[in-house]
């Protein structure tokens, strides 16, 4: 049987690298590096005010995936100069 394979699937934007941070020699991209900074701090003050594990653990979540997927989205978005 013979079948034909079409891909549909949209061109992909050209992504340009993300700008990295060294941290302890390691290259980590500034995105990941903001995640998790802003995960502690949001983890510290959620914690001293609401003092419930839960409440900080869901609050450190959404702040975490947040900060991280917006600074992914635009860091690899920028037009690239030619």
């Amino acid at each position: 049987m013979t079948t034909i394979s079409v891909n549909t699937a949209p061109a992909r934007s050209e992504r340009t690298a993300a700008p990295t941070v060294s941290i302890a020699g390691v290259a980590w991209p500034v995105h990941k590096a903001a995640a998790v900074l802003t995960a502690l701090v949001v983890a510290v003050v959620v914690g001293v005010i609401t003092g419930s594990g839960e409440v900080t653990a869901w609050a450190v979540t959404i702040a975490a995936t947040a900060v991280w997927w917006s600074g992914r989205l635009g860091a690899t978005r920028r037009p690239t100069s030619r």
